[in-house]
This record gives C-alpha cells, structure tokens and sequence, in this order.
C-alpha cells in the first residue's frame, strides 16, 4: 500500500533507494555480528554456538535442548531425570531414578531409587488393587521394605504411566504383618493393596516395588531400599533402615533398633547398638548391645556374641558364642565331634567345661 501511494505522489524513486540502503545496512549490521568479536560474552550480548558434543542443540521446534539437565523441585531439591515427575524432592536432597514416577524423598536426602522386582500369586485381573505374593521370607524382607513405598508392573510401567503409592501390607490372616525368618505359609499370603489399580487393562503375574525415603539425612541407594527414619544408610537391595542411626548394606537387610546396623544377607536386628555381619542373624531374640557374624546363628537372651555356621533358617548353629550369664561370662564352643561345651571361670579362677 505504501509503495502504491508513493508511487501515484511521485516519491516511488526516493522510496526504492531507501529500501535499497536499509536493506544493505541490515546486511552490514547482520555481517558485523558475525564477526569473532560478537561472540557472547559474560558481559556482552553475542552469537551462540551449539555444541552436540556437549548434548546442547536444537529439538525439531528450534528449541534449546541442553542434555545431563537436572529438574529443580519447588524448595531447593533436584532430581534426574527431569521427566520422572516425582511427587516431592524435600530441601537440599538430590533424587536419581530408573525413570519410574511419582517417587519422593524428605530433606538434605541422597537417594538413587530403583525397584525390586515380585513374582505374584497367580494371575491378577486388569483393574485389582489387591496384590497377593506368596508368603515366604524372602517376600517378607521385600515387601516390609516397600511399605509406604510405590508400585508399578515393571520399570517400562513405572516410566510411562508412574507409580501407584502402596496404601497397605497386610497378611491374609488379619495378622499385622512384620518381617520374620520362618517357612513359608501357603495358606497365608502377603497381600499388597495400591491407591490405584497398576494393571487397568489387563492382567499381570509380575509386580515392581520401590521403597520410600521419608526421613532427614539419609543416603539410600539400591532396589527397592527404603528409610522411613533419620540420619541412616540403606544400601543394596530390600534393605531397610527403620531406626535412627542405623546403616543397612547388602541384601534384605532390616534394621529396627536405634544405633545398630548389619552388612550381607537376611539380616533382621530389631534391638539397639547391634552388629552383624554374614547372612542369617536374627535378633528377635537377643538383647541391646549383641553382635554376630557368620552364617546362620543362634542368638538368645543371653547371647552377646556368635559365630554362625548354619545353613538356612531352619538349620541354625554356632561355632563359637560368647554368653552373659547374669554378669559371668560363658564360652561355648564345639568339639571336633559337633559336641558343644561351654567353658566358664568361677571367683577363684577355676575353668570349667560343661557338655551342653
């Protein structure tokens, strides 16, 4: 329109040249930033150069991509990747997954969260919320370190559509359910109840389960390891620190009492300033201030130190032991024949063996 009014005034001539001249300024202008000197400075207005090499480039919309991008959560934490999408990233706490979603952790928390995978019980119809697992130890160690934790069918699942919260671990029985060594019990599943069903258009065999760090300063890290108290370490798999204090490494490993921590295998240490090291310890019984190493050991009420050299939980013994027997301390120890005596000192100094 411009040009048409200018041209019918005369002026079409003046206005084609100065069309032509501020085209070639622009030109000029746009050749001059080009230049080295109109690179980006820390101080400056400048070109940008991407660098794949570095995972900074464009996506198909022009966008800026730059890769390894950490997601910052409302309140100073941050979590990777950026589209897990989790429920809560506590203050000062750094949340790493296998892309499942939905998962949180309190404050000033390191966590890197992975599931534990669980055979069910048969097959589940598409749109339950009830998940029924056979009731044997090593399920009891997992599923009591996925309680208030997440599910999903598999890591694909949990990517893709999240995780649904685990409301609740319960025996079929009606009993409260805890984590203990014993047999199996056919006639009493574990059965795990979801806010959502996992599977709403069809059935499924196979769970995943994700643990749950609610607490202040911990380090979790593992598959399906969980910290629902402060200040403790859980490490490996089906771990669980549920005391103050604590550290749990290895594989289901619990700890349930203050100031106490185990290393290996089936470990279960429900009292306070415990030890053990091996697979097999389970201090139901014991007292405060106990230790065991080993495989498979017998610790009772009097026991504050064992040597295990069982077998399984149902065939356990020890090679060595150390007893408080109401403040005298007993030794027991085994013969070359598997007999056991226990060697005690009496007042005046005199060593005796008793066959037990």
């Amino acid at each position: 329109m411009a040009d048409s009014f200018l041209n019918k005034t005369g002026l079409g001539h003046f206005w084609a040249r100065i069309k032509t001249y501020v085209a070639s300024a622009i030109a000029d202008a746009i050749l001059h930033k080009l230049d080295d000197d109109a690179i980006a400075t820390a101080s400056e207005y400048g070109i940008i150069k991407l660098n794949p090499g570095e995972a900074v480039e464009l996506n198909e919309n022009g966008q800026l991509i730059v890769g390894g991008r950490l997601g910052q959560f409302p309140g100073g934490g941050v979590y990777y990747p950026t589209t897990i999408e989790p429920t809560d990233v506590g203050s000062s706490s750094f949340l790493m997954t296998d892309g499942a979603k939905n998962l949180q952790v309190s404050s000033r928390d390191f966590a890197i969260l992975a599931g534990a995978n669980v055979t069910l019980r048969g097959s589940h119809a598409a749109g339950t919320t009830t998940y029924r697992v056979s009731n044997t130890y090593s399920n009891r160690f997992m599923l009591s370190a996925a309680i208030g934790g997440r599910m999903a069918i598999d890591q694909a699942d949990a990517t893709a559509n999240g995780t649904a919260a685990i409301l609740s671990v319960e025996y079929a029985n009606g009993t409260p359910f805890k984590v203990h060594f014993g047999a199996n019990e056919a006639d009493n599943d574990i059965i795990v109840t979801t806010d959502r069903s996992i599977n709403p258009n069809a059935a499924i065999t196979k769970a995943r389960v994700y643990g749950v760090v609610s607490s202040n300063d911990v380090i979790a890290v593992g598959q399906g390891v969980s910290s629902p108290k402060g200040k403790a370490i859980s490490l490996g798999q089906s771990t669980k620190t549920d005391a103050n204090q604590a550290f749990a490494v290895g594989n289901s490993v619990h700890i349930l009492g203050n100031n106490s921590g185990g290393i290996g295998r089936y470990i279960l240490i429900d009292k306070i300033g415990c030890f053990a090291a091996g697979e097999g310890h389970d201090f139901t019984n014991a007292t405060n201030g106990t230790s065991a190493f080993g495989y498979w050991s017998v610790i009772n009420a009097n026991t504050k130190f064992a040597v295990g050299n069982g077998t399984a939980y149902n065939n356990t013994s020890n090679i060595f032991e150390v007893t408080d027997d109401s403040g005298a301390t007993g030794l027991v120890v085994k013969s070359p024949g598997g007999n056991k005596f226990k060697i005690t000192v009496s007042d005046a100094g005199a060593i005796s063996a008793t066959a037990l």
